[in-house]
């Protein structure tokens, strides 16, 4: 079994005013006269967790993912009131936080091999009470941000509740990719209780050289989630080499519409319906078990790691957040992306495991096609009242010879004797276009990927008695539900799927999900289907899939802690049942 490893980050000493005799009996010879203690807390953030299906696998993170560039620091009373610190001016602030920047690097203990220390610190501060702090809590990195979470926290005290309800929308620097916020990893204690802050009982002396050799461990992790890609080359997928796909990821769809001679060429990929904001400290629930979870263990005391998380739902301000297209453009295999916490409340929430609010992996491509010559064409792939076109030019003229006997173009001719002479000739493709949304007065609803008929703007029409037409009176009689067409405009599609988390049967709750601090490996296997139409690159994408059409993209996930879970995913027909 691969052992998590998990990455320490301070060792602090603190300096209280004074503490009870319980505290400074250990190794404070008893002295209850004393004006000073001492706490040593060494910081260690928690790893990866395991894999479902290759056993205990953990990933250390990169520099970037564990650089500390400050700890604050939140010490709270026995009922989680907020443990003032003493001032130094009257006039300043109650306050029951202190920070300590940039700790000093520390050494791995190689007695623990799911742990590697990171940095040392000693910070020394005097509490207001006479007494030490019952307990502790660190945040770290809250001062790294550019939108700066030290704002959302606040200059005053707070208590373990109020600190639980911090909220915000960003959790490292994103141009970046560094200043990971971290925080106190909630689990549940072996008698069933949650572990939030952590304890200083015991751990206090008068001597700052004792109080290191017995330091209390606060365990932390990273508020974001991780996410990669990876395309299995064991199942069709290479790296192009023409000049058509050179140098991106490409698979040849095994269709028969266009004697397997359609190709995926990957641009790129993101997720998408991901979650805004995320609370700073986990949120977990103590009525939580392996059966509904699907997830065994769910929680555990040795590795100081909880598998599952209550996540901020998605109401008032806080909307799925999605791309364009033209955005998706993380690499496959060199691409990270991060991404807040995102679990489902209720097994109904995934009852379409397609349409729904989980966060997913998107891949936008080009849809390519080999004529018979073996030249390479973008596939603009359409379908119109139930047929498949390879172009929406095709469509167009299909469009058009439907309303050939309705809506006429004039041209203007000199006969033998000179004179001018009207010349009425049904409508043709040249005199159309497609609109991503129907017109004012249209009964078309359309969807994302669907588009509607119209006239160019410019277009000059009659009807069949010769008489001017308004384009406009045109666009509303073309706009109806049974001229709604899909059409991927110059080949562009996009793929999605899911991602699957540590349950290991669809039906439990823990099937699906992002957690904090976990890293999913996708592997993407076969992709069957011509993959949801773009129209408009610009547009943002809200992942659907096009009715009666199938559309396949398999994927094993992986899931690292930076913990790894693996699991094949073979997505399902879209056709409603």
């Amino acid at each position: 079994m691969n052992k998590i490893k998990l990455i320490p980050l301070a060792l602090a000493a603190f300096m209280f005013s004074a503490c009870s005799s319980e505290d400074t009996e250990n190794g404070g010879g008893g002295n209850n006269n004393v004006d000073v203690s001492y706490l040593s807390v060494n910081i260690q953030n928690v790893g990866e967790a395991m894999s479902r299906a290759e056993g205990d696998v953990y990933e250390d993170g990169t520099p970037n993912e564990s650089n500390i560039n400050n700890v604050r620091f939140y010490f709270f009373n026995a009922d989680g009131s907020p443990y003032l610190l003493q001032k130094n001016d009257p006039k300043d602030t109650d306050k029951n936080w202190m920070t300590v920047d940039k700790p000093t690097d520390g050494t791995k203990n190689d007695e623990k091999p799911n742990v590697t220390k990171l940095t040392e610190a000693i910070l020394v501060i005097n509490g207001e009470n006479k007494v030490a702090p019952h307990s502790v809590v660190a945040v770290i990195n809250s001062t790294s941000l550019s939108n700066n979470l030290d704002s959302k926290l606040g200059n005053g005290a707070l208590s373990l509740s109020d600190l639980r309800n911090v909220q915000d929308t960003l959790f490292y620097d994103a141009k970046e990719t560094k200043n990971f916020v971290m925080a106190n990893s909630i689990y549940m204690t072996k008698d069933g209780k949650e572990e939030y802050a952590v304890p200083v009982s015991g751990h206090v002396a008068i001597d700052p050289e004792v109080a290191k050799t017995n330091p209390i461990d606060i365990y932390v992790e990273r508020v974001a989630a991780k996410v990669t890609t990876t395309c299995d080359t064991k199942k069709g997928w290479n790296i192009g080499t023409e000049t058509w796909n050179n140098g991106k990821w490409t698979y040849q769809l095994k269709d028969k519409i266009f004697n397997n001679n359609v190709f995926v060429v990957v641009d790129g990929w993101s997720v998408a319906d991901a979650n805004r904001r995320a609370n700073v400290e986990k949120v977990i629930s103590t009525t939580w078990d392996k059966d509904l979870l699907g997830i065994d263990p769910w929680t555990t005391g040795d590795y100081h790691r909880c598998f599952w998380e209550t996540s901020v739902p998605f109401e008032g301000d806080n909307k799925v957040l999605n791309k364009s297209f033209k955005n998706i453009s993380s690499a496959i295999a060199d691409g990270v992306v991060y991404t807040q916490p995102n679990t489902p409340v209720k097994t109904g929430d995934f009852a379409d495991k397609m349409e729904n609010s989980l966060t997913k992996v998107i891949v936008a491509a080009h849809l390519w096609y080999k004529d018979e010559a073996g030249v390479a064409h973008r596939a603009e792939i359409c379908k119109y009242k139930g047929i498949q076109y390879l172009s929406k030019e095709d469509v167009l003229t299909v469009v058009a010879n439907e309303n050939k006997s309705k809506y006429f173009k004039k041209t203007t001719t000199t006969d033998s004797e000179g004179h001018n002479v009207d010349v009425y000739t049904s409508i043709s493709k040249d005199d159309l276009t497609f609109a991503t949304s129907a017109p004012e007065g249209g009964s078309a609803t359309l969807k994302d990927y669907e588009v509607i008929p119209q006239f160019k703007s410019d277009a000059e029409i009659y009807d069949a008695d010769h008489k001017s037409v308004n384009v406009a009176d045109a666009n509303k009689a073309l706009a109806i539900d049974a001229n709604k067409a899909q059409v991927r405009r110059e080949g562009r599609v996009y793929y999605y799927t899911p991602i699957q988390h540590l349950g290991t049967e669809e039906a439990k709750l823990g099937y699906y999900g992002v957690v904090r601090n976990h890293s999913y490996k996708i592997n993407i296997q076969d992709v069957s289907g011509f993959g949801t139409p773009v129209y408009n690159p610009d547009k943002v994408i809200d992942p659907t899939l096009p009715e009666e059409e199938n559309i396949y993209l398999a994927a094993r996930i992986k899931v690292l802690s930076w913990r790894v879970v693996n699991s094949n995913v073979n997505l399902d027909s879209n056709k409603k049942k």
